[in-house]
């Protein structure tokens, strides 16, 4: 391995340990507004339950609700304030799943046993799968603006998925090793998804793996396919959920038809509040 080449896994190496570092502070300043934050949900969800299954608490169960709702918001207020470092970005939460997979390579490579390569090949999938690209029908500006990197980032799915983690799964040793210098290569790209030549070159770099289309991984997922739909499917969730409470407050716990169906709407709204709050914090 040549000075240059040391001196950029060096630099992956510190940029990796770095931005473990931050997580892991970041973790524990927030920590006790995510404990709060997780309560408060609970404590509304419960109250929720309460009041469909043993309607004489409703009063208590009212009060609980609103508590657990004060308390979920006194826990994001906590985690604003706390003195945390910067939160990670989605490009930097990625590089710590793709180089942890090339250090999974590593122990592969000294240990020899195919479940740390299969587990490298997870990784390797979830960023793949997160390359999802909602605007690739649009014909706005901006996209005709982006459309190069748009292209070169559906070609870089589209190599992970047939070439990368086959060669993974099912290469032998000299293929699993091309892998994991595109792995390399892949984190480099995360560290520095600004320069665009990274994102060529590594396209470029895909060619070198064989092709595995005839048992390429399911794609047939509509999660997949469609990863907004897994939001459409939450929210069915959610409502089949509300109706459930619904049916046993008015079938078993014998409340008022307007009671159960408070109930039911303060279930779905609640839920839905909660997810869309942890979707929100997932963008940001």
């Amino acid at each position: 391995m040549g000075d240059e080449n040391r001196l950029a896994l060096q630099t992956l190496e510190d940029f990796y340990g770095s931005l473990t570092t931050r997580h892991k502070l970041y973790l524990k300043a927030t920590r006790f507004g995510n404990i709060l934050g997780g309560l408060g949900v609970l404590v509304s969800l419960i109250s929720l339950l309460l009041v469909a299954f043993h309607p004489p608490t409703r009063n208590l169960s009212i009060g609980a609700f609103a508590f657990g709702f004060i308390l979920a918001y006194i826990g994001d207020t906590v985690i604003k304030r706390s003195l945390a470092p910067p939160k990670l970005s989605r490009t930097e939460k990625e590089f710590l799943n793709v180089f942890a997979a090339r250090k999974d390579l590593d122990d592969y490579f000294k240990k020899k046993i195919d479940f740390v390569k299969i587990e490298a090949a997870k990784k390797i999938s979830k960023f793949e799968k997160h390359l999802y690209n909602p605007s690739s029908n649009s014909t706005n500006l901006w996209v005709e603006l982006i459309k190069d990197r748009n292209d070169s980032l559906d070609i870089l799915r589209k190599n992970l998925n047939e070439r990368l983690i086959p060669s993974i799964k099912r290469g032998d040793d000299e293929e699993i090793e091309k892998a994991y210098n595109i792995i390399t290569k892949v984190s480099q790209y995360l560290q520095n998804p600004e320069d665009l030549n990274i994102l060529f070159d590594l396209n470029d770099l895909m060619l070198k793996l064989p092709t595995y289309t005839e048992e390429e991984s399911i794609r047939s997922s509509l999660f997949d396919r469609y990863p907004n739909f897994r939001h459409i499917f939450n929210l069915f969730f959610f409502a089949v959920f509300s109706f459930f409470v619904y049916y046993i407050g008015v079938n078993f716990s014998y409340v008022s038809l307007d009671t159960a169906y408070t109930v039911a709407i303060l279930a779905f709204v609640g839920l839905t509040a909660a997810y869309m709050t942890n979707v929100i914090k997932g963008l940001k």
